[in-house]
């Protein structure tokens, strides 16, 4: 192979890559209900609805609510893995779900203190990685404490930007920012951003782009990073324009940044791979 044909197919496919870290998705996660330990579940139950509150309002990430997980888990006869506190469970639940990370929690109760612990795992490689507890006296106080849980998970998901959950609510109200509320789509079992994302993931062909990469290099992961998906007719049936248009978007987005990504992936295969036939090549003398 020559020389400086490989070196320019590495230095397209590092193009490649940069183009698609400026697509990154946002994250995708889900808060499971929070287990009571010498206190009543609905107490622990306000504190999941406070932290997925919080979050949504960050708009930072992708947050699956309460219905829709109920919803999937249901359909996998899975209803009672809503309450695990177990870093194992919670990865299990994560992949079903779809998302990347998975909070849980526990609320206690000790005298007249109530302990608040929250745990954030990655559903990739089971890992725990961020925990914080809070001790509060006053129960009324509970939705500064949640935020306050929040912002700290802030500085481990996002170190780089200066996030808050107060602040965000307030830029977002400055500059007129709808979010996407559960309320707005309740009578469906799922948020448009949610079912778009989570439709993506289990409809795109990944196999087909990762060897789209391997046999045709960066031609693959331009053509990934070109062509558009569209979502399956079959998932709209009896859905409302505004929904249909905000679901359609974000499924492209969706499965082009796993196509990329999938592209990518073959097209670094094939460098790896004509790497090493080249560097036997040149050491035989051929």
């Amino acid at each position: 192979m020559n020389k400086k044909i490989l070196l320019i197919q590495i230095l397209f496919l590092m193009f490649a890559v940069f183009i698609y870290s400026d697509v990154e998705m946002k994250k995708t996660m889900a808060i499971l209900d929070f287990q009571p330990k010498g206190t009543d579940k609905n107490s622990a139950s306000i504190i999941s609805d406070l932290f997925r509150d919080s979050l949504v309002s960050v708009q930072k990430f992708i947050v699956v609510d309460r219905s829709s997980m109920e919803t999937i888990l249901k359909e996998q006869n899975l209803q009672q893995a809503l309450g695990c506190s177990s870093a194992e469970c919670a990865v299990n639940v994560g992949k079903v779900l779809g998302v990347n990370s998975i909070i849980i929690g526990t609320l206690g109760k000790l005298g007249n203190t109530y302990i608040i612990s929250a745990r954030m795992v990655n559903i990739e490689n089971s890992k725990i990685e961020w925990s914080n507890s809070i001790k509060v006296m006053d129960f009324s106080q509970i939705d500064d404490v949640v935020k306050g849980l929040v912002n700290d998970l802030l500085k481990t998901l996002l170190p780089d930007e200066t996030t808050t959950v107060k602040a965000t609510i307030e830029t977002s109200k400055g500059r007129g920012t709808e979010k996407i509320s559960s309320n707005r789509y309740s009578k469906y079992s799922m948020d448009p951003i949610t079912a778009s994302t989570l439709a993506a993931k289990v409809n795109v062909n990944k196999t087909i782009w990762f060897t789209s990469g391997c046999l045709l290099g960066v031609l693959g992961v331009g053509l990934a990073y070109l062509v558009e998906p569209t979502p399956p007719s079959s998932l709209l049936i009896g859905k409302d324009a505004d929904y249909v248009a905000i679901y359609t978007k974000n499924y492209k987005r969706a499965g082009k940044r796993i196509q990329t990504k999938q592209a990518t992936y073959g097209c670094l295969s094939w460098l790896i791979i004509s790497a090493i036939i080249y560097g036997t090549s040149a050491s035989a003398g051929y």
